[in-house]
């Protein structure tokens, strides 16, 4: 198998009380580097790897490689396959032995996947070596929106941590009801807080830039096409060449292209945004948003999408403002209303309405559920 080897297995910080010690292997599926999904694992790597929290012996394989690695904070929980065949027959055969030797060689009592198709071939190596350990999914999506997703293939998994409640209501739509636990998603509380009102009312867009598609940026730029008065719109991210052409010709051909400004792509936007009126997301779906959650730590109100699954475990009245999916009228009819202040937001409070998401809080309720398993 040319070009293939396997890196050596770090020994990560045993984690455990007394003489109990639960394994927890963690499987990722091929990830870009840049996404919210990544920003989570790198909060369960920071915390674990704090000694006052140390719950689990915790490790982490990427058995299909990644597209980019240096998003990682710590590599002692991580066994990276280089894969590197272009053969595609042949890199699903080295993914499987890097799963089938890391199996072996950590024992885990608990195995977590991201996705149905790890949870099928996982269940099948269960069940084929005759091996004991439990599987729990962990679901980053709306299971009526991941693409190649099997969701007959769910019943299979012993546990699932549900990042949204959408996703639990998805979950008992197919029946599946018991050890189903909401945990959410992490975030930091932040010392920095966004200056609110700025003197032109500016507006903050952080993700891919896809004018349809799952990000649906065309629904933003329609709206922001019928503002009335003086305001900005920030686009922090990057895209195809293809697709930021289009935008652009959106933009001009709506005679708006002055008052929107592309920032690219940052790895921490939000430590150059010193004043904003609001993050808008557009998404058609999401699993949980990192950005609305990211927005409300710095205490800067949100506009999003109903969409599923996740923004409406988020968006309250204390930080921001929901409208139906596809209804850019109801859109620009909020930004309409922040662009005029007609609508106040208090930083303190705004920051106060995610509570349950903040790290304290949230790897208590992922220990308490852990414990169960």
């Amino acid at each position: 198998m040319p070009g293939f080897f396997l890196e050596p297995i770090k020994t990560s910080i045993i984690i455990g009380r007394g003489d109990i010690i639960k394994k927890v292997l963690l499987i990722l599926p091929r990830l870009s580097g840049h996404g919210g999904t990544e920003t989570v694992i790198n909060y369960w790597t920071d915390f674990l790897g704090e000694k006052k929290h140390q719950i689990y012996d915790f490790k982490i394989i990427a058995p299909n490689g990644m597209d980019d690695s240096g998003w990682i904070h710590s590599r002692n929980f991580f066994k990276i396959s280089h894969l590197m065949s272009p053969n595609r027959h042949i890199r699903h055969i080295q993914s499987l032995i890097v799963l089938i030797f890391s199996i072996f060689t950590i024992s885990p009592d608990l195995v977590i996947v991201m996705n149905t198709t790890t949870l099928k071939v996982v269940y099948f190596l269960r069940n084929f070596f005759h091996l004991n350990f439990k599987i729990s999914t962990w679901l980053h999506f709306s299971l009526k929106h991941g693409e190649g997703f099997d969701m007959k293939a769910l019943v299979k998994a012993d546990y699932h941590l549900c990042i949204s409640q959408g996703i639990r209501e998805q979950l008992a739509d197919l029946n599946i009801n018991d050890n189903v636990y909401v945990i959410g998603n992490p975030v930091d509380r932040k010392s920095k807080s966004i200056k609110l009102n700025p003197s032109i009312p500016r507006f903050i867009y952080v993700g891919r830039l896809m004018l349809n598609g799952q990000k649906n940026l065309i629904e933003l730029l329609i709206a922001c096409s019928g503002l009335i008065g003086d305001w900005k719109l920030d686009l922090y991210g990057t895209g195809p060449a293809a697709e930021i052409s289009r935008i652009q010709s959106f933009l001009k051909k709506n005679n708006i292209e002055s008052k929107v400004c592309f920032k690219g792509w940052l790895n921490n936007p939000w430590l150059t945004i010193e004043s904003a009126t609001a993050l808008v997301l557009t998404s058609k779906f999401e699993g949980l948003p990192m950005v609305l959650l990211e927005a409300c730590s710095y205490g800067l109100p949100v506009v999003s999408s109903d969409c599923p699954t996740g923004p409406g475990d988020i968006v309250k009245e204390d930080n921001g403002f929901l409208y139906s999916s596809g209804d850019t009228n109801q859109l620009r009819n909020i930004l309409q209303l922040l662009i005029d202040q007609r609508a106040s937001f208090e930083t303190k409070k705004i920051k106060e309405s995610i509570n349950w998401f903040y790290t304290d809080q949230y790897f208590l309720r992922l220990n308490n559920d852990l414990n169960r398993f």
